[in-house]
């Protein structure tokens, strides 16, 4: 029944089969103004949003500020509170450029002479969570059985992909990435004439990053993921101020030379060491707040928001923005997963049934994997004890664990995460550094759960494997019609 309405009968399936299997969908799902695609899964995480949104608009006014209720609640009214954020406009954003940041080459704020390139850059990483260059990620460490590790990886451009540098100038999507850059920067203050300096430049700077940065697909796996000490790093990218970078970031982790880190693409960062010696201080602090004012124009007034608006429907077909609402909602999921899903999860209906089902099939399938591992002769008897030791201990995670759901230990989780009233900018700002200091938790700490805990809460949920864990991730989220039932097929 499920499957039936979704078929259009009219189309023969020899001559037309997609039309076929899925017209009855299509004519029934209109693709949303503010979405490239759309599919069945997407609708999953469009419900998921829906009841978020509910679950929030009806917490009832608590007294205490340290609660995760009171948190969620006022994070989400700031977001909402559209009038202060028009009264604010940039502001916000351009009080950091010129004050904290020793101002932008385009803005005509800027000192040659006085600006510090490693500050800044050390700034942009540790405390707004800008990512120049590369990004910073902790990650599970293959190596070490229940331990994290920094990881630095190519931080990818502001087009979508390198081959988009390589098109025409007059390129649609070209020009309206440059427009984009022209129109940020005036309503942050550039004259026209230097905003479009500005734009040519930086589009320039971004080809150089382009021709630099690996494409994916065609690196082997083995040789562009590598574990270095920093001392290491620092004799192939001695340009790169890595260390006081990790040390700002982490200030609790003992950082130093001696310190290992993952490496994707070392000859990445190789190249981007002689990137950086050859580039002038203006075209450098050009790109750093450029990539500073691209991180935070979404949190702007509606003036930036429209120049988004007009950038992404050039990009990706997208027509409007999403609705305020669901805008509000996703940043929930982004700074509050865990106690998002912490809230949501008791009041699954049937979830201790759905978890017993997802366990059995989980059984099933593993018993059925070592039932043919034991029969396959093509395996030596000392590869075939490993794959069998190896899923004799493999487990699954389904949803999160009872400990986990405590009042108690969601309030202490998000302790350092203080929350202001309407004042929406600031409450990002300090959802970021609580992202930073979340970051360092799980550095340092031991706990198995730290390893796969984003993969449970993720607004984008799939079933995961963690490799240091050896379990499955199940989110919760995504078991749900027409995916999951808990009666199918009996």
């Amino acid at each position: 029944m499920k499957v039936l309405p979704k078929i259009n009968f009219t189309q023969q399936p020899c001559e037309n089969f997609r039309e076929y299997s899925c017209g009855g969908w299509l004519q029934t799902n209109d693709l949303p103004a503010y979405m490239s695609s759309w599919s069945l899964k997407k609708r999953i995480q469009q419900d998921q949003k829906i009841k978020i949104r509910n679950m929030v608009v009806t917490l009832r006014n608590v007294a205490s500020s340290t609660s995760l209720n009171w948190k969620m609640k006022h994070f989400y009214e700031s977001c909402m509170n559209l009038d202060n954020i028009e009264t604010d406009e940039g502001k916000p954003l351009k009080k950091i450029i010129s004050t904290l940041l020793g101002g932008w080459h385009v803005l005509k704020d800027f000192d040659v002479h006085a600006w510090d390139v490693t500050r800044t850059i050390v700034q942009l990483h540790s405390k707004y969570s800008v990512s120049p260059f590369f990004k910073i990620d902790v990650v599970p460490d293959d190596k070490v059985s229940g331990q994290n590790i920094i990881q630095i990886s190519p931080a990818g451009l502001g087009l979508p992909d390198r081959r988009y540098y390589y098109r025409q100038q007059d390129n649609k999507i070209v020009t309206a990435y440059k427009q984009y850059m022209v129109d940020v920067s005036q309503l942050l203050g550039a004259t026209s004439g230097d905003a479009s300096i500005f734009s040519n430049d930086m589009f320039h700077y971004e080809k150089r990053i382009a021709e630099i940065t690996p494409a994916s697909k065609q690196e082997d796996p083995y040789n562009s993921h590598r574990r270095f000490k920093l001392s290491k790093l620092k004799e192939i990218a001695g340009m790169i101020p890595l260390l006081d970078i990790l040390q700002s970031k982490f200030p609790e982790s003992n950082i130093s030379d001696d310190t290992f880190i993952s490496v994707v693409s070392p000859t990445y960062f190789s190249n981007l060491s002689n990137l950086i010696s050859s580039s002038d201080r203006s075209g450098l602090n050009d790109y750093f707040m450029w990539k500073m004012a691209e991180a935070y124009v979404p949190y702007l007034s509606v003036k930036f928001r429209e120049i988004v608006k007009i950038y992404m429907a050039e990009l990706t077909g997208e027509k409007d923005l999403p609705p305020r609402w669901e805008i509000c909602v996703s940043l929930l999921q982004k700074f509050m997963g865990f106690g998002i899903t912490a809230s949501l999860e008791p009041n699954i209906e049937n979830k201790s049934g759905v978890v017993a089902v997802v366990k059995d099939v989980f059984e099933n399938i593993k018993d059925s994997i070592i039932t043919n591992v034991n029969k396959n002769n093509d395996l030596g008897p000392e590869l075939r004890d490993h794959v069998i030791n190896k899923l004799d201990s493999l487990t699954v995670q389904i949803g999160l664990p009872d400990n986990m759901l405590e009042e108690n230990y969601v309030n202490q989780f998000y302790n350092q995460l203080p929350i202001q009233k309407l004042d929406f900018f600031q409450n990002v700002n300090y959802a970021i550094s609580f992202v930073k200091e979340y970051s360092q938790f799980k550095l340092k700490s031991k706990k198995e759960e730290y390893g796969w805990l984003d993969d449970l809460v993720s607004e984008d949920p799939k079933v995961t494997y963690n490799v240091a864990s050896n379990k499955v991730i199940v989110p919760l989220s995504l078991l749900s019609p027409p995916y999951f039932e808990t009666g199918y097929p009996e």
